[in-house]
C-alpha cells in the first residue's frame, strides 16, 4: 500500500484538473445504468468525496491510489481507471510523490489484470521514483508488490534481487513479520531453483522470528516451505 504521504506545502487540486475530473465523475452518475451494482455506485460515491475533502492536493492523490488499490482485487477495471486519473493529475501538477504513488497502483492494477510485463513497467518506475524523491518506504513497499509479479512468473534471479533490495527498507520500518515474509519468500525460491543450502538460512530465520513472536499462525506456512 502506498506510504503515507508527508508535505509541508500544501497544494490544492488545480481548478481546471479538478473541474475536469468532477465533469468525469458527474457523467459516469449520469448515465450508471440500473445493472449497475451497489458497490459500483459507493466506487462513484467515494471518488467524489475524495475530490470535495478539504485536503491538500497530495492528500487527494494519497488517497485516490490507496483507494485503487483496495479495489484491485476485486475490480481491476475501476482500480486502473482511478489510478490514471490520478496520475494525470498529479503529472499536471507536477507532484513527484502523488505520480509514484499512482504509478505503483497502475502497475498493481495490471498485475490483478494478469499483464505482468505491463504491471513491472509500473512498478519499477514508481521505484524509481521514490528513491529519486528518497521516500525509502514506499520505495520497500513498491519493491514487495514487484517480488510478487517476479514469484508468480517463476522469474527467480529477478525475485531474489528485487527482495535483496526490499530487505533493508523494511527493516528500517521494523516490521519483523514483514523481514520473516521475504526470508521465507527467499529461501523457497533458492528451494525452487534447487538451491537448498542457500535457502535453509533464510528459512530457519523466518522460522526464529515468528517462534519468537508468537505467530503460531505463520509457522505452518515457514515449515511447509
Amino acid at each position: 500500500m502506498p506510504a503515507y504521504l508527508k508535505t509541508s506545502k500544501q497544494t490544492f487540486i488545480k481548478p481546471c484538473c479538478l473541474k475536469k475530473l468532477l465533469l468525469y465523475v458527474s457523467t459516469l452518475i449520469f448515465f450508471i445504468p440500473a445493472s449497475f451494482s451497489i458497490l459500483q455506485a459507493q466506487q462513484i460515491d467515494t471518488i467524489y468525496k475524495i475530490l470535495h475533502a478539504p485536503v491538500s492536493f497530495a492528500n487527494k492523490t494519497a488517497r485516490l491510489s490507496k483507494y485503487s488499490m483496495d479495489l484491485s482485487a476485486s475490480n481491476p477495471d475501476s482500480a486502473m481507471l482511478i489510478a490514471e486519473e490520478g496520475l494525470q493529475l498529479s503529472k499536471r501538477n507536477k507532484n513527484d510523490t502523488g505520480i509514484a504513488d499512482c504509478l505503483m497502483a497502475v502497475g498493481w492494477s495490471y498485475y490483478c489484470f494478469g499483464n505482468r510485463d505491463s504491471a513491472e513497467y509500473f512498478l519499477l518506475s514508481a521505484i524509481k521514483l521514490y528513491h529519486n524523491i528518497n521516500d525509502w518506504q514506499s520505495e520497500g513497499k513498491c519493491l514487495i508488490n514487484l517480488s510478487y509479479v517476479y514469484q508468480d512468473g517463476d522469474e527467480y534471479l529477478k525475485l531474489l534481487n528485487c527482495l535483496k533490495a526490499a530487505r533493508p527498507l523494511i527493516e528500517k520500518l521494523n516490521d519483523e513479520i514483514g523481514l520473516a515474509n521475504i526470508d521465507l519468500t527467499m529461501g523457497s525460491t533458492y528451494g525452487d531453483m534447487g538451491l537448498y543450502m542457500q535457502g535453509k538460512q533464510y528459512i530457519i530465520s523466518a522460522i526464529a522470528v515468528t517462534k519468537r513472536l508468537n505467530r503460531t499462525d505463520y509457522l505452518t506456512t515457514c515449515y511447509s516451505a
